[in-house]
């Protein structure tokens, strides 16, 4: 065999890609469930990966009963596939740095999957020419839907939803004679309050809706235009059922009280997710109505093919190709080319290795700090006279969001009336945790509860004793009250420079720098402190003070190191 089919006629050469990209594509999807199992917002990840593939088999068919044979690339492009693959390889070296060095950071997954798309991409041109890249690529774009959003993108988007969603139902609830007051994402009723948070924003409908949607228009070969009305029906039917739902439980809220919520979220909940998906697809089937296909087919943009897989006669969007011409292919193939294929697997073979060497001999990556228990713990044994403490446990859902090794809390109330909190929670090295965790920080969680922040954090130094807390301090609003937060982290054992705008994620650059600059570090720990505002910021500081000296110990095991 003359040409570039020859650079995949070798048995061993095509099995060699075959491996490499199966251990990419597992290796991306593993580094990703871990978002898809602990953040709710991303459970439908997992339906991403099967469904990508059964659409990749379907439209693969399809390319196959229309044409009885795939056209192979040409080989006038040997330099752009090598640079293809130097950089499909250089994204996952830099993703594997990100994995260990800064494991929540949701760039390690585009890089990822940016990488296996391009190597992807290049394997089915090799096999098949554009032609078949064509015909599978829009799979291989599906593989998109289970990432998670850029971290900045999604909040905004999250906090103006919330918005959305509180301000339309006071509105609704004012209407139908029940008196509702908005406050930030917190509706008044005179029975209690209801909390908008992210799952009821909207959000998460929209996430899976989009995927759905897409699947859907997919299934029913639908035009792009009917494809496209298909996710805004399925986006403006997940945001109408988050409004339905927030609506509802808040009527039951004014009926009975707090405990109207927990006797109704769920069963709300799953109603109005199966409606919407069920909404969905009766959209989906609506235009894919019989008279829509048969205008479709008469214009003649799709051919028409029997897929024991999609049921009855459908319309293709693959047109019939014209079959490849003999002997157009250059005869001769550059000897890369024949084993690129176990070039690439060794490539993939020395990416831990290479990795393992960075951390060793790069300038700054020879101090290790790995912190494997809690430095610090809070007690109750200390309070000066007059002051309360009461524990203050974690709700499920903070739980199942933090997923953290080790936390608690407590409740002060001072002397005069006023109360304080104190959280502390602690990551073991080497814990599976979704990057929401760590990026839950007062200045994204306060105004996704309605608080305006009312200035840019302010760097603090809070001395306990013999210990020196650098911290970050935030001062926020709600209505009439203020309130101060005061945030510490430690990392590997060490604090946290939360003044730099590297750990922020404002300055991305200066995360990837501290893969060169900065210690390798292991363990998480986190103290947060809510109290009063006051002025100036010296007296804030000082009551800060008073407040950790009373609640502040070491951990009971000690912070071990090694």
């Amino acid at each position: 065999m003359n040409g570039p089919a020859a650079a995949t006629s070798s048995a061993g050469n095509r099995l060699a890609w075959l491996l490499a990209l199966t251990v990419v594509w597992i290796w991306t999807w593993r580094y990703l469930a871990v978002e898809w199992r602990y953040n709710e917002q991303y459970n439908y990840g997992f339906a991403v990966p099967c469904l990508a593939i059964w659409i990749g088999w379907r439209r693969w068919r399809v390319e196959f009963a229309a044409t009885g044979a795939s056209r192979p690339a040409t080989g006038n492009a040997a330099v752009w596939r090598l640079g293809f693959l130097a950089t499909a390889w250089l994204a996952l070296y830099l993703a594997e740095l990100l994995r260990q060095q800064d494991p929540t950071w949701r760039l390690t997954g585009w890089l990822m999957m940016g990488a296996a798309s391009m190597l992807t991409g290049l394997g089915l041109r090799r096999l098949g020419g554009r032609r078949l890249l064509r015909t599978v690529g829009f799979a291989l774009a599906f593989t998109w839907l289970a990432l998670p959003w850029p971290a900045v993108i999604e909040n905004r988007i999250t906090q103006g939803l919330m918005r959305l969603v509180t301000a339309t139902v006071v509105d609704t609830l004012n209407w139908s004679g029940i008196a509702a007051v908005q406050h930030g994402n917190v509706i008044e009723l005179s029975r209690g309050l209801v909390g908008v948070d992210t799952a009821c924003s909207g959000v998460q409908s929209l996430q899976a809706g989009l995927m759905t949607s897409l699947f859907l228009g997919e299934l029913y070969w639908l035009r792009w235009q009917r494809r496209l009305a298909l996710v805004l029906a399925g986006w403006m039917l997940g945001l109408l059922g988050n409004l339905l739902r927030v609506f509802l439980l808040t009527r039951a809220v004014a009926a009975q009280g707090g405990s109207g919520v927990a006797d109704y979220h769920d069963p709300v909940g799953y109603a109005i997710t199966t409606a919407t998906f069920l909404g969905i697809w009766l959209v989906a089937t609506w235009l894919d109505r019989p008279q829509v296909r048969q205008t479709l087919a008469r214009e003649g943009d799709r051919q028409p093919v029997t897929d024991a897989a999609a049921g009855p006669v459908r319309q293709s969007p693959v047109p019939t190709p014209a079959p490849p011409s003999v002997g157009s292919e250059p005869s001769t193939v550059r000897w890369w080319e024949r084993r690129d294929g176990y070039a690439l697997a060794l490539a993939l073979a020395l990416l831990p290795l290479l990795a393992a060497a960075w951390f060793r001999v790069v300038p700054g990556r020879n101090t290790r700090s790995v912190q494997t228990a809690a430095r610090w713990s809070l007690t109750k044994d200390r309070l000066a006279p007059g002051w309360r403490a009461t524990d203050l446990p974690f709700a499920p859902a903070e739980r199942s969001l933090l997923r953290f090794s080790q936390g608690d809390g407590l409740r002060l109330t001072s002397p005069v009336g006023w109360t304080a909190r104190v959280l502390h929670v602690f990551w073991k090295p080497g814990a599976q945790v979704p990057s929401q965790a760590f990026s839950h920080t007062p200045d994204i969680c306060m105004p996704s509860a309605g608080w305006e922040q009312l200035s840019p954090a302010t760097p603090v130094t809070i001395r306990v004793r013999d210990w020196t807390l650098p911290c970050l301090l935030y001062r926020f609003r709600l209505g009439p009250r203020e309130l101060a937060v005061l945030h510490a982290v430690w990392y590997g054992g060490e604090p946290e420079p939360l003044g730099d705008p590297s750990w922020s994620g404002t300055a991305r650059t200066g995360r990837l720098a501290e893969l060169w600059r900065g210690p390798f570090r292991r363990g998480h720990e986190v103290i947060t402190l809510y109290l009063p505002a006051l002025e100036p910021k010296e007296a804030q500081t000082r009551l800060g003070e008073e407040i950790l000296d009373q609640v502040l110990a070491p951990g009971a095991k000690g912070a071990t190191f090694r």
